[in-house]
């Protein structure tokens, strides 16, 4: 929408809350924002949040107001001392026109700020469902490469967050909801509660749980996600495909994100039937030998596992691990197949020890590793 008549639907929004907007105006308002759904989920939000009337609290309100009047003061105006506990704020002495401007100057900020984010996010191919929540996350834990982190939802929940990894969910989690967002990889452990099922939004999957133990990978720049499941059952929905599946312990389902590599690979033997969509496929949750631990789940026990996967599949897992960039210098050394457990060795000692099971060479730069 060009900038013009974007400030003419707030002015138009603005008329239309206080109730000075004329049957003409009101006409011209729903006529701008019909063409535009983000618009309009944010004017529909706005009118919302004007109508409800939420619960005082007396002690921020009072504080708020102080410093209120103390900005106000700075910037000139005349301010008349209250003379009762109750008082109406002070205001400039202008005409009413330009009060209603300065009272919703914030607001209307707030909403360009957001209809102008979902825009980038849906140009830049950001995560929709996320831009596009009626309610935005508003707590945010992430994880560094090279570092994991375990916390606790409010709810009791736990949670533990791979390297690189993050979990957004916002302030009413618990109470109305148990919602969260995740980009990057995470272990969950979830308390029950049949009246609330537990939600997780990734990219490519939305997975709904009662109360169980699973890992969720979905990184950004992987080839597949995947959902691992422990314990418990775990109900998933692929979202491009609109399909569902109810996982039972020991399976995952990988969601390839990029299906004709995987198919030219042999990665998966199902047909592809439609053009840019993803395949899915169920499989076993992967154990090395003498070991009760799945390699799905290993990171949380401080341990970089994998078993028949491409090298360039264990490179992204050891950059995340060790905080390192990994540059191939044999393009053709990213199909070779690895397996091996690494737990406190260094990111040399881990590379020594694949070059001599495995055929490649290697040279690190500080933080750079050169696979030729």
């Amino acid at each position: 929408m060009p900038m013009p008549e974007l400030e003419r639907t707030w002015k138009l929004l603005s008329r239309k809350l206080t109730g000075e907007a004329s049957s003409a105006e009101i006409a011209e308002f729903e006529a701008l924002v019909q063409n535009n759904p983000s618009l309009a989920l944010i004017c529909e939000q706005a009118e919302a949040f004007w109508q409800k009337k939420p619960a005082k609290d007396n002690e921020f309100l009072e504080a708020t107001y102080l410093v209120h009047l103390m900005r106000l003061e700075e910037k000139g105006y005349h301010l008349e001392q209250p003379g009762q506990e109750h008082a109406e704020p002070p205001v400039p002495k202008k005409s009413n026109s330009k009060r209603l401007v300065l009272f919703l100057l914030p607001a209307i900020c707030l909403l360009a700020g957001a209809y102008f984010f979902i825009s980038w996010s849906k140009d830049k191919g950001g995560n929709q469902e996320l831009a596009a929540a009626k309610i935005p996350p508003e707590i945010e834990v992430s994880t560094k490469n090279g570092s994991h982190s375990k916390i606790q939802l409010p709810d009791g929940s736990q949670v533990w967050l791979n390297a690189g990894s993050k979990l957004h969910y916002d302030k009413s989690f618990g109470s109305q909801h148990r919602e969260v967002y995740l980009n990057g990889e995470a272990y969950f452990d979830v308390v029950k509660n049949p009246e609330r099922p537990f939600v997780i939004h990734t990219t490519s999957m939305k997975l709904r749980v009662l109360g169980t133990q699973f890992n969720v990978r979905c990184y950004a720049n992987e080839e597949t996600s995947e959902a691992s499941l422990v314990r418990g059952s775990l109900e998933v929905f692929e979202k491009k495909r609109g399909q569902k599946w109810l996982l039972k312990p020991n399976e995952k389902i990988v969601v390839y994100n990029h299906p004709l590599a995987a198919v030219a690979r042999g990665a998966v033997s199902i047909p592809q039937k439609e053009n840019n969509l993803p395949l899915v496929a169920l499989k076993a949750l992967t154990y090395n030998e003498n070991d009760t631990i799945s390699v799905e789940a290993a990171w949380t026990r401080n341990r970089l596992s994998f078993k028949d996967e491409s090298f360039e599949s264990v490179a992204r897992k050891m950059e995340r691990w060790y905080d390192a960039e990994f540059v191939f210098r044999d393009e053709k050394k990213k199909e070779m197949t690895m397996h091996g457990t690494f737990t406190t060795e260094t990111l040399e000692q881990a590379l020594s020890a694949l070059e001599f099971s495995f055929n490649f060479h290697y040279q690190i730069d500080k933080r750079r590793v050169f696979i030729y």
